[in-house]
């Protein structure tokens, strides 16, 4: 990893706060990573990033501007440099993946490679560092810093620090990222304007795009019979929403970020359950479900408490389906608070592998590629007399 001496900023303890640390690869073979500093394997993409870390001296607490876009110049140069280096070292390597798409729907096993460059810029004044916020608009790319597009499938991307911890809060999940970054490199690649990379986080969010690949599921969803008839409207382009559409759709991404965080904490409790690698596996699976998906879920236990007193009692069973990719089914199971119902939780528990075996015989889940079973505990109150929701996670691969 280059970097000055004087580190300014911990890019490990922002892997270690994400979802990032479930897809790092650990491993301390220079050749299995490609000479890159981190490398995140999800499920249909690699991730390969390189850091450039850069502080510099400075007598007076009056910097020019000029010389902060010039030493940046310098920062995103060297970071650059070293990727195409790696690129030819291990072309080998690097190009058995998928050239990047808009859209993440490969089902083979040949993932999207793509490549990320973080940077960092402090200045050093008086013993004492501090970091510089360097926007990267389109402008920079433009006139200062020109990115080699034609060859798509070897492009870096390049975020500074505080723009990507800003951009793991709002994008959850690695669908919506990796989506992100396909979003982002269209936008370069059509010249985009843009001030800097959140602004452009939240345009791809108030765009909407994800909402057509909920409408694609939720048609399969009433092929298969799960729905009666598809609910989610098409993306509406922003500039032809009313003011009450555009509300909407602003609820809506807030309940997809607020029930997304809910979803992490309930990920923290199943992962102090699950043991070895196939526990890890699971625990993988569930955290790669998209913020829309998670939404659903959470919801549904969110909806507990508006339940008949008997419903509660007795225990109930609801469905849902992942909404980014068909072919995930949920069972959600909610114990009953009566310890004697037929859906108690030690049943479920005991039992499990043959319920499972059963949902999965109905011909309706004949197209499921896995089958999740989700126990939800409710009878758990906290200090502040809040619902304090256990649960147990269970799945049975179909294909």
């Amino acid at each position: 990893m280059t970097q000055n001496d004087k580190q300014h900023f911990d890019w490990q303890r922002l892997v270690e706060n994400s979802f990032l640390s479930l897809y790092q690869d650990n491993t301390n073979n220079d050749s299995e990573k490609c000479g890159y500093d981190y490398v995140f394997r999800f499920k249909q993409a690699n991730v390969y990033v390189l850091i450039q870390n850069e502080v510099f001296e400075t007598k007076t607490p009056d910097i020019k501007k000029s010389l902060i876009r010039k030493k940046y110049h310098k920062v995103v140069n060297q970071l650059t440099k070293r990727h195409y280096k790696l690129q030819n070292k291990y072309q080998n390597e690097l190009h058995i993946g998928k050239q990047p798409t808009r859209r993440l729907r490969q089902k083979d096993n040949c993932p999207t490679n793509y490549y990320i460059g973080l940077t960092s810029l402090a200045v050093s004044y008086q013993d004492k560092t501090y970091p510089i916020d360097y926007k990267l608009g389109s402008e920079f790319f433009r006139e200062d810093f020109v990115l080699d597009l034609d060859n798509k499938d070897k492009t870096i991307q390049i975020f500074n620090a505080s723009s990507m911890l800003s951009l793991l809060q709002e994008l959850q999940t690695p669908i919506d990222f990796i989506e992100f970054i396909n979003y982002y490199q269209s936008a370069l690649m059509n010249f985009v304007e843009f001030e800097h990379e959140i602004e452009l986080v939240n345009k791809y969010l108030q765009e909407g795009l994800f909402l057509d690949d909920v409408r694609n599921v939720e048609q399969q969803l009433v092929d298969a019979g799960f729905l009666e008839e598809i609910n989610q409207k098409k993306a509406i382009a922003i500039d032809k929403r009313s003011q009450k559409q555009q509300k909407a759709h602003q609820k809506l991404l807030d309940s997809m970020q607020e029930y997304s965080r809910v979803w992490v904490k309930l990920l923290i409790k199943i992962n102090q359950q699950l043991r070895g690698e196939l526990g890890r596996k699971l625990l993988v699976k569930l955290d790669e479900q998209s913020m829309y998906t998670r939404m659903k879920i959470v919801a549904e236990v969110m909806d507990f408490v508006q339940q008949p007193i008997e419903l509660q009692q007795q225990g109930y069973i609801r469905h849902q389906h992942s909404y980014h990719q068909f072919g995930q089914h949920f069972v959600l199971i909610f114990y009953g608070l009566n310890q004697q119902s037929q859906l108690n939780r030690a049943y479920i528990q005991q039992h499990h592998a043959s319920i499972l075996q059963d949902l999965a015989g109905n011909a309706q889940l004949e197209n499921v590629e896995e089958l999740f079973l989700l126990g939800f505990d409710m009878s758990h109150r906290t200090e502040q007399d809040e619902i304090d929701v256990q649960i147990d996670a269970y799945s049975l691969p179909l294909k």
